[in-house]
């Protein structure tokens, strides 16, 4: 320390300027920017975590996923199809594979509307299931 003053009494002689201190003084109303780095580095790493943990899942909510995977699988595989006459609806057709169904010479359609109220039913009826198996979790119950 006894040296810094020295050189700072030797600039100050020299170049008649008051020389400028190595360590900065943070004022009291404003955090350094060391401090506003490490406060920012704790909340990514702390958001990041909690990111992570609401990304797992438990063997039920895995079970319920699979399940309504499969289920939305044989639904895409299995339409509901509309008969139709001369160009005209005349009827619901019943289920029918994709790729062969019962009368498709016959010009039947595939009833897109049935098919996505399946599709938005099975979406909300697991995400709801799945929502109450994550609560049903065993560390919520400690």
């Amino acid at each position: 320390m006894a040296r810094d003053k020295k050189q700072d009494e030797s600039v100050k002689q020299t170049t008649g300027e008051t020389p400028v201190s190595a360590t900065v003084v943070a004022e009291p109303d404003k955090p350094s920017a060391a401090t506003t780095a490490s406060v920012k580095a704790r909340n990514s790493d702390s958001s990041e975590r909690n990111a992570e943990e609401g990304l797992q899942m438990n063997p039920r909510q895995r079970l319920i996923l699979k399940v309504a995977l499969g289920v939305f699988i044989l639904t895409a595989l299995f339409p509901p199809w509309d008969r139709v006459y001369n160009g005209k609806f005349a009827g619901f057709a019943g289920f029918c594979f994709l790729f062969w169904p019962a009368s498709w010479m016959r010009g039947d359609k595939i009833d897109v509307s049935i098919l996505l109220v399946e599709w938005v039913a099975l979406a909300v009826i697991a995400g709801v299931l799945m929502f109450l198996a994550k609560s049903q979790s065993p560390d919520a119950t400690k």
